[in-house]
């Protein structure tokens, strides 16, 4: 599984057309097929019932193979590198492969404890997951973490191998397989041993497959990655220009017409604002005439000759009111004016004549009331003068 791994990363990721290095592909590829043809026609003649899964198993491998081996057969122009579309097949082969050898496996090795059974399932599975991974990516950074992602692999399974909870568990599980003996002083040390030193060589060779294909497919990974990473950087920092300027430029049109509709807005308000108070002004002064006019208390507003003619004659009757009376009463020749009745009756008329000239102050400040309430309301409601814009 590892070698084939190996094959199929270099066969997808190899650059140029190289006719040279395909070839030495190609024959490395044909030698590791017919190996493992060999292997399996020895597998089937020995007709081992508890091998035939395992047999079958390696059938799909084999099947695999022989599919890589036919697509990076090259010719006298050279091929290049295996198409994405015959490579997705082959890997999806691969994949399936590995999944079916762990369902099998338990079954095919009864003898292997059960806690070693499931590390090397976890390692067949990873490794399907990173061949996978290698084989349909064509970025530099992306074979980079699946070189990354095969260490922490190798990492992992051997921090399970040397964990105290592996170790006891293993020799728990080892005990009750038919036809070991354990050291005296030292139990099943040393089945403990072999059996962690087969997973470790295991992880090994499968983290070995996958980082030589890469590095042989893609030598200079590093400068890749690197120039990758700056292109990159350099179309995010486009796109964050682009986008700056066509927010900038959707935002001018649209601060441009809020501004103006911001000031048609006020003017109108304004010219409202200045028609109400026009149309309030109006009222006001026709309804101030209208309660003048129509107030019963009132008298009848009259030119300024009538009014001095009217006040004259009800100041001179109040004057003479008093002797009238004085002639019209029985006369008595023997009675005189006492001086009690000469202030009364100089009291009398100074009484009168104020209030003839406070009757006349009121009929003139009557008058005068609509022209002034006029003007001072005018003034009032005056239009301000026109802000400049």
């Amino acid at each position: 599984m590892a070698q084939m791994s190996s094959l199929l990363i270099r066969a997808t990721q190899q650059r140029g057309e190289n006719v040279q290095e395909q070839q030495a592909l190609h024959s490395e590829a044909v030698t590791l097929h017919n190996s493992m043809a060999a292997e399996q026609s020895a597998l089937k003649e020995l007709e081992n019932p508890e091998r035939r899964a395992i047999v079958k198993c390696r059938d799909g491998l084999l099947k695999c193979f022989a599919k890589c081996v036919k697509h990076i057969k090259p010719n006298e122009h050279g091929t290049p590198p295996l198409s994405k579309e015959k490579a997705e097949r082959i890997v999806r082969i691969f994949g399936e492969t590995c999944y079916r050898f762990t369902q099998i496996l338990q079954d095919s090795a009864p003898h292997l404890p059960e806690v070693a059974c499931n590390v090397l399932k976890d390692l067949v599975l990873q490794q399907a997951d990173l061949v996978r991974s290698a084989v349909l990516t064509g970025r530099a950074s992306k074979l980079a973490k699946v070189v990354d992602d095969a260490e922490k692999m190798a990492q992992q399974t051997m921090k399970t191998l040397t964990s105290g909870y592996f170790a006891f568990t293993l020799d728990e599980q080892i005990e009750p397989v038919p036809g070991l003996t354990p050291t005296p002083g030292r139990g099943y040390e040393r089945e403990r041993l072999m059996i962690c030193e087969f997973l470790a060589n295991t992880s090994a060779m499968m983290r070995e497959g996958v980082n030589a294909a890469i590095n042989l497919a893609r030598p200079n990974l590093s400068e890749e990655v690197a120039q990758e990473t700056a292109e990159s950087v350099e179309e995010q920092q486009q796109e964050v220009e682009a986008s700056a300027e066509q927010a900038a430029a959707a935002e001018t049109p649209g601060e441009e017409l809020e501004s103006e509709e911001e000031l048609e807005s006020e003017g109108l308000e304004s010219e409202e604002e200045l028609e109400s108070e026009g149309l309030e002004s109006e009222e006001e002064l026709e309804s101030e005439e209208a309660e003048i006019e129509t107030d019963p208390e009132m008298p009848p507003l009259e030119g300024e000759e009538d009014l001095d003619l009217y006040t004259a004659e009800e100041a001179h009757a109040t004057a003479a009111g008093p002797t009238e009376g004085a002639g019209q009463a029985e006369p008595t020749p023997s009675e005189s004016p006492t001086p009690e009745d000469r202030e009364v009756a100089s009291m009398t008329s100074a009484a009168a004549q104020a209030g003839a000239q406070e009757e006349k102050k009121t009929a003139s400040d009557l008058e005068e009331t609509p022209e002034s309430t006029k003007r001072k309301a005018a003034a009032k409601h005056a239009p301000p003068p026109e802000k400049k814009r």
